[in-house]
C-alpha cells in the first residue's frame, strides 16, 4: 500500500480524463450543461439502480418521471400508482420505500432535500452506498461510493483480495477510496460517476478488459497477475422456497389477493397462493412450474388452473377483468404466464 502512495493523486485524473471521453454521459438524471443535478432525478435513479441493469431502468425512468415529476406529486400518490408505474424493474418493495421516504420529506415544516450522505441513509431504502452516491452527485460531498462496480475497481487496484469479507477489509478498503478521490469539491460528482462506470464497463467481473483500464498501469492485481484472486462477495447459499399458484379465472374475469408490504411480491396483487397441492380448490388442473432467482433464494412456482371462480370474503382478495390488468399492479410472471396460455389476448 505505501508503494501506492506516490500514484494516488494521478488516479483520479486518468480517471476523469478516461470518462471525459468513454464515461456513460448524457443519461436522463444528469445536467446536459454544467448546471446542478437535479436531486429529485437523482434520487429516483439511484433507487432504480439498485439491483437493476442500466438499459432496465433507462427505459423505465423517463415514463416515471412524467407520472411523478417532483417529490410532492409522489408523496400524494396513492402506493399503488407508485408500485404500478414500478413495474419492469422488479424489486417492488424499493416502490414502497421510496414512496414512503416521499411522504417524510414532505411532512417537514420547512421541506428540503438532505444535504449528506448520512441524512439520506435515514430514509426507508437508502442504504450507504445510494446515499453516498446521491450526496456525491447532489452536494459533491467527499464520501467513497461503495458499490459492487467501484469494490471491484479499488479491491484490484490495491490488491485487496477479499474487500467485503470482514471488517478490517473493508475499513481498509473505505480509506482507501477516500485518499484517492480528488479534493476538488466540483470534481466529485464527475470523478464519482466515472468509476462506476469504469467498473461497469472495464473492470467487469468476468473476462475484465484491464488492457482499456486507464488505471492499470499501477494496478496490483494485473501487474501481479492476480485479477482473478480478488473475490468480492461470499458464495451465495440458495435457498429454495416453494409456492402454489390458482389462477382462478371464469370468463374474462380472474381472482388475485393482494400481498402485503414484506413479503414475496408485497404490494402486488398475485394469484391465490397455497401452500400444498391438497389445499388446491376442486377441479384444478396443474398448468407449468417456474424456477427463478430472488434473493438469496431459488423460487420454485407450481401454477394451478381454475376454471371457475370461488366464493371469497377477504379485502384483500378481488375479482378483476382481465383485460384490467395493465391498470394493476401484478407480476409481470403473471402476464407472461397469461400470454403462454393463451389466457390473456
Amino acid at each position: 500500500m505505501s508503494e501506492q502512495m506516490s500514484v494516488k493523486p494521478a488516479f483520479s485524473n486518468r480517471v476523469l480524463i478516461w470518462g471525459e471521453k468513454q464515461g456513460r454521459l448524457g443519461l436522463p438524471w444528469q445536467p446536459a450543461d454544467n448546471s446542478d443535478f437535479d436531486i429529485y432525478k437523482v434520487w429516483i435513479s439511484e433507487i432504480m439502480l439498485q439491483q437493476t441493469l442500466l438499459s432496465t431502468v433507462l427505459k423505465r425512468f423517463d415514463p416515471f418521471i412524467n407520472l411523478f415529476p417532483d417529490v410532492f406529486s409522489l408523496a400524494s400518490s396513492k402506493q399503488e400508482s407508485v408500485v404500478l408505474a414500478w413495474s419492469g424493474l422488479g424489486f417492488y418493495r424499493r416502490a414502497i420505500n421510496l414512496h414512503e421516504a416521499s411522504k417524510i420529506l414532505c411532512a417537514q415544516k420547512n421541506f428540503k432535500f438532505p444535504k449528506k450522505a448520512a441524512d439520506w441513509v435515514k430514509l426507508p431504502g437508502i442504504g450507504y452506498s445510494t446515499a453516498a452516491a446521491i450526496s456525491a452527485f447532489t452536494s459533491s460531498e467527499r464520501i467513497p461510493i461503495l458499490d459492487i462496480n467501484v469494490v471491484r475497481v479499488l479491491s484490484r487496484h490495491s490488491l485487496i483480495v477479499n474487500p467485503m469479507s470482514d471488517v478490517r477489509s473493508r475499513a481498509k478498503l473505505f480509506r482507501y477510496a477516500q485518499i484517492i478521490m480528488p479534493h476538488d469539491p466540483n470534481l466529485i460528482p464527475r470523478y464519482s460517476q466515472f468509476i462506476m462506470d469504469i467498473g461497469a464497463l472495464i473492470c467487469r467481473k468476468e473476462k475484465p478488459l484491464c488492457s482499456k483500464c486507464p488505471v492499470s498501469s499501477d494496478c496490483d492485481a494485473f501487474q501481479q497477475q492476480k485479477v482473478a484472486k480478488v473475490k468480492f462477495r461470499k458464495s451465495k447459499v440458495w435457498k429454495k422456497i416453494k409456492f402454489i399458484w390458482a389462477i382462478e379465472f371464469s370468463g374474462d374475469m380472474i381472482i388475485l389477493e393482494y400481498q402485503r408490504t414484506g413479503t414475496l411480491w408485497g404490494g402486488l396483487w398475485t394469484p391465490k397462493r397455497y401452500q400444498e397441492e391438497i389445499d388446491l380448490p376442486k377441479g384444478a388442473s396443474f398448468l407449468c412450474s417456474k424456477e427463478f432467482p430472488i434473493s438469496n433464494s431459488i423460487l420454485l412456482l407450481d401454477i394451478w388452473l381454475v376454471k371457475e371462480i370461488s366464493s371469497f370474503d377477504s379485502v384483500k382478495t378481488k375479482s378483476f377483468n382481465l383485460k384490467s390488468l395493465d391498470s394493476i399492479p401484478v407480476p409481470n410472471l403473471l402476464k407472461e404466464v397469461l400470454k403462454e396460455f393463451k389466457l390473456l389476448h
